[in-house]
This record gives C-alpha cells, structure tokens and sequence, in this order.
C-alpha cells in the first residue's frame, strides 16, 4: 500500500509567479519536478511533490482538466488545449 499523501503546504503555491499565463504544466514522477511553460516563451522547473503538482494544476487549469501521461507514464501534463502533438 503506497504512503498517504501529505498535505499540501499553500506556501509552495504561493510563490509561483504568473500562474494566470502558464499554457502547459508537466510533472515527472521519478524527478518530482514540474515545468511550466508560460505564454511568453519563459519556462519555469521546480521540484514539487504529487500533491502539490495537482494542487497547482488544479489552481491553473480547474479542476475539471484531467491530465494526459507523459513518456508511458513517467509523468503528467496538464494543459488548456484538449491536446498537445
């Protein structure tokens, strides 16, 4: 049985800058990192864990857009086009 997932700390969330512009969340399982790709071309990497890389892409995309797997599984990405080729 995997571990519980702990809690979310908003902190975390807190200082991501200009969510409101990212058009692409990706978050890799084994690296526990996210990238954020922003409408101006910036790309954002940070480590995050599970819950919190949810949490993030629920607080920028809603909590209606579920996400596609990435690389057979390896990772996650959520993002406002119904899908990326």
């Amino acid at each position: 049985m995997p571990a519980p997932t702990p809690p979310v700390d908003p902190t975390e969330l807190a200082g991501i800058p200009n969510r409101e512009q990212v058009l692409v969340l990706e978050w890799w399982w084994e690296e526990e990192i996210a990238t954020m790709s922003y409408v101006d071309g910036e790309i954002l990497t940070i480590p995050i864990g599970r819950a919190t890389a949810f949490a993030l892409a629920e607080s920028i995309f809603g909590a209606d857009r579920l996400p596609e797997d990435l690389d057979a599984g390896r990772g996650l990405r959520w993002t406002h086009f119904s899908k990326l080729t």
